[in-house]
């Protein structure tokens, strides 16, 4: 493993996205950077252009919505059958540049080894670790849950879990991934203090404060609530069919707090 070879592509999933979205499209193409769309908003048919239009892109679409589990799924073993060994995603709002993608590569390089070995997936963040307290002064942490966008998902590695979860269309897909992984021996990992990450500045979400903890809060439609309900349900009967019970009090834990966000967002 001291000697395995790093191969990064980025990779998006895409519903109706903002002009800020080309924009990045545009910075790493320039840059060299391959990547691969994920189209789940085909009725657009400029998407499909514009995208197309990059030299270093690939377009991938089925003609209707799929859903983000479909659409990380069908990412990774692309990316994986044209022989890269990670897939860098990012929602199609999150910030970054060059200096991001730079400073990521350079982590895999310095790190390789451990990394092939141990993870099935590095999220990265712009938020500061200042409060961690591990003896080696580090911004690499081993966590239980962490979001898809800034993960770096290492391939061979997805491929031994059977890759995401398709059936989960968006709520869920994160923590089912998560609970996989640690079935499967491997471990979720969370980097600090990534330059210029924002996954913020775009999201059309509200703060509020929830029992001391800062919280972003969206108000979704009744749909979207019953499919996440649905998604909790079936995340707490996983971990308690395989043991982990520890995952299974944290996916409640993060039920509450969801429904509690949704509560909030329909008040005044």
């Amino acid at each position: 493993m001291g000697n395995k070879q790093t191969k990064m592509a980025i990779g998006f999933v895409i519903y109706r996205p903002e002009k800020s979205f080309y924009e990045r499209l545009e910075l790493i193409n320039q840059a060299g950077v391959p990547f691969y769309v994920y189209d789940n908003s085909p009725e657009i048919i400029d998407s499909q252009i514009k995208v197309e239009s990059l030299l270093h892109a690939r377009y991938l679409c089925s003609g209707k919505n799929e859903g983000l589990g479909v659409g990380l799924s069908e990412l990774c073993q692309t990316a994986y059958k044209d022989e890269f060994h990670e897939l860098l995603f990012f929602d199609q709002d999150t910030g970054f540049n060059l200096k991001t993608i730079s400073f990521i590569q350079n982590f895999i390089n310095d790190n390789v080894a451990c990394l092939f070995e141990n993870y099935s997936a590095i999220t990265f963040s712009g938020s500061y670790a200042g409060n961690l307290k591990n003896k080696n002064n580090s911004s690499l942490i081993t966590v239980d849950f962490s979001i898809n966008s800034g993960s770096l998902f290492f391939l061979a590695n997805l491929k031994k879990m059977g890759w995401h979860n398709k059936n989960y269309f968006v709520d869920g897909v994160d923590y089912e991934f998560c609970l996989r992984s640690n079935i499967a021996g491997f471990k979720i990992g969370k980097y600090f203090n990534t330059p210029y990450f924002d996954h913020e500045s775009e999201q059309p979400d509200r703060v509020v404060t929830l029992f001391g903890k800062r919280l972003l809060i969206r108000k979704y439609s009744y749909m979207r609530i019953k499919d996440a309900i649905h998604s909790y349900v079936r995340l707490i009967f996983l971990s308690l069919d395989n043991g982990k019970w520890i995952f299974g009090i944290k996916i409640i834990r993060s039920f509450l707090i969801y429904i509690a966000g949704q509560v909030l967002s329909r008040l005044p």
